[in-house]
């Protein structure tokens, strides 16, 4: 079992690794494609060119849109973080009675229940 432990870790370490590996290498390889050219990209003529010369709907649709997709996003977030503070919250006890039988002599990092730092530390 403990070979397999390292192997585990092993790639977990190397799986993220690989990933920004690859990240930079295509953004490399375009930077290397695109240079010493002159590129100009605007984007309203390739949207018109896209559909055929007009655009399939009015520009507020897209504004619309993209309050939604970021309101949605910062909704997502703060959800997130509630339900992650919710979980430490319901665990704080366990891991209080864990640290207290592991090592008694152990002084406490003194975070409130919901894992914020304490306010006189700000």
């Amino acid at each position: 079992m403990h070979r397999w432990d390292g192997i585990v870790r092993i790639w977990q370490t190397v799986v993220p690794w690989a990933g920004w590996v690859l990240i930079s290498l295509f953004a490399w390889l375009s930077i290397r494609e695109l240079a010493g050219h002159v590129t100009i990209a605007n984007i309203k003529i390739l949207a018109q060119a896209m559909s055929g010369g007009e655009s399939p709907c009015p520009a507020w649709y897209l504004v619309v849109a993209s309050v939604m997709l970021g309101l949605g996003g910062v909704w997502f977030g703060r959800r997130e973080r509630r339900l992650r503070k919710d979980t430490i919250e319901r665990l704080h006890p366990y891991q209080r009675l864990w640290e207290e039988r592991s090592d008694p002599d152990r002084s406490s990092s003194n975070l409130t229940p919901r894992g914020d730092t304490r306010p006189e530390d700000r």
